[in-house]
């Protein structure tokens, strides 16, 4: 078995000394995937409880500077240890057997988005991250938003991690009843990764109108450079349009959640479900003294150092809570303008945004029906389209330079041949593996095996947001 055991990664060059991270067991773990330490505890090299430990020790050390983790399982060690006895006794249950996960945080994280939360913090911190359809994952426990687009996703620093995740999270669940219709949903994804020899044949659309167009030149120059290597893996990526982009698109391209009269927002789906949604969840709360979204108001006035009620108090809430006032004046209506606000958006998003997108009727080449979308999204346009249709959305950093080990030779060579802020189109990248995922989908309502393809796909196209 072949260990990673330098001294000094150089992918932590710039991280602050303190929070750099040391080796384990003679492991460099700062950008370990699950895949890798799956293979290293099946091999005895390290187990899930000294593993779990390294982790916990982690979080007591940098937790006073960063403030990150709110709490910790109490039983984790305990709960470690026993899956390391479940793991001698050639007992494994899955591909995080044995693996940690925490709320947004790595090696693997769980999420939840109403509109971006999944997708931009993936995008900014250079991890995947995807948002399934919604109702493909439960939501039971979550904190909520709205009912109609909430999603539970994953972080990963790899498509392979975080598919893992979602096989994990995906499924029926009776206590949410959004799940139970999509009992034929295909959960199994792992079985479809592959390497850029899927790009070969598939066809990619790159929206234009206000979003291509709206992109920085630098992020360009980057998105230009990885999809020449999508093309030079064989496949195609043909310009395409939202035909709502100037309907439900702003100007410049950004993010804008309020955007059009009040039966044609966003915000006006969003603040109603909020209210009805968190108050219905705080009511049944039985230790804690906030049982309604005035009660956080409330709470936040009266903690407004640390929780950044007023606006201007947080730098990166700079309205303060003044949504939370706005969900508070909707007193949850679901009113004419509610109703007419969600079947707008959806329609845009669905008709006349991702479901028309996805066909391109070129002079040349005719009608041409692709197998996903490509996004250079930080302003957030795609993200958004994708949340209101209530469809699936990947992110992919862009520095993430990835090989498949099935192409090695050797069992336990580390997966990732890592070069931070540099793209190398000669190797197999995180892009082919979302690809090959996409393609599958599309496969007339089935996958290769003959089974249902996920129900996504059978109302509408993947959306693919690309981090750059």
């Amino acid at each position: 078995m072949r260990v990673n055991t330098r001294e000094k990664n150089i992918s932590q060059h710039r991280v602050p000394e303190p929070f750099r991270m040391p080796l384990f067991q003679s492991l460099d773990l700062y950008e370990i995937t699950v895949e890798e330490l799956q293979r290293y505890m099946a091999s005895g090299w390290i187990s899930s409880l000294h593993y779990v430990t390294y982790c916990l020790e982690r979080i007591r050390l940098l937790n006073p500077y960063l403030e990150a983790i709110i709490e910790t399982n109490p039983d984790a060690l305990a709960i470690a240890k026993s899956l390391d006895d479940e793991r001698h006794a050639c007992s494994v249950r899955s591909p995080l057997h044995g693996i940690p996960v925490l709320v947004k945080d790595v090696p693997v994280s769980i999420g939840t988005e109403t509109d971006t939360s999944i997708i931009g913090p993936a995008d900014v911190n250079g991890v995947v991250g995807i948002k399934p359809t919604v109702g493909l994952t439960s939501r039971t426990g979550v904190i909520p938003i709205s009912r109609n687009v909430d999603s539970v996703g994953v972080f990963g620093r790899t498509v392979a991690d975080a598919v893992h995740a979602l096989e994990i999270i995906a499924g029926k669940d009776d206590e949410n009843l959004m799940t139970l219709d999509r009992v034929n949903a295909v959960t199994a994804y792992s079985e479809f990764l592959a390497s850029r020899s899927a790009l070969k044949g598939a066809r990619f659309g790159l929206p234009w109108s206000q979003c291509w167009d709206s992109v920085a030149p630098q992020r360009k120059d980057v998105a230009s450079r990885i999809f020449r290597a999508i093309e030079n893996a064989g496949a195609e990526i043909i310009r395409t349009d939202f035909p709502c982009a100037q309907d439900r698109i702003a100007a410049d391209g950004s993010w804008d959640w309020k955007r059009g009269e009040p039966n044609e927002s966003e915000f006006t789906v969003a603040k109603t479900d909020a209210y009805n949604d968190i108050n219905a969840y705080l009511s049944q709360l039985l230790e804690s003294p906030v049982k309604s979204v005035k009660d956080v108001i409330a709470f936040n006035i009266n903690n407004a150092g640390t929780e950044g009620a007023q606006p201007g108090d947080v730098p990166a809430f700079h309205s303060g809570q003044n949504d939370l006032h706005d969900v508070v004046r909707s007193r949850g209506a679901e009113d004419e303008t509610y109703l007419k606000a969600l079947q707008y958006t959806r329609h845009k998003c669905r008709v006349e945004g991702i479901d028309a997108a996805v066909k391109s009727n070129d002079s040349s080449a005719g009608t041409v029906e692709f197998d996903a979308l490509l996004l250079c999204d930080r302003k957030g346009a795609g993200q958004q389209l994708a949340a209101q249709a209530g469809f699936e959305k990947i992110s992919s950093p862009d520095n993430a330079v990835l090989t498949d080990p099935r192409d090695k030779d050797e069992k336990f060579q580390a997966e990732g041949q890592r070069d931070a802020g540099r793209w190398k189109p000669e190797g197999d990248s995180d892009i082919a593996y979302i690809a090959i995922r996409a393609r599958i989908q599309e496969w007339a309502g089935g996958t290769s095996n003959g089974t249902p393809a996920p129900i996504a796909t059978q109302q509408a196209r993947s959306s693919l947001a690309l981090g750059f």
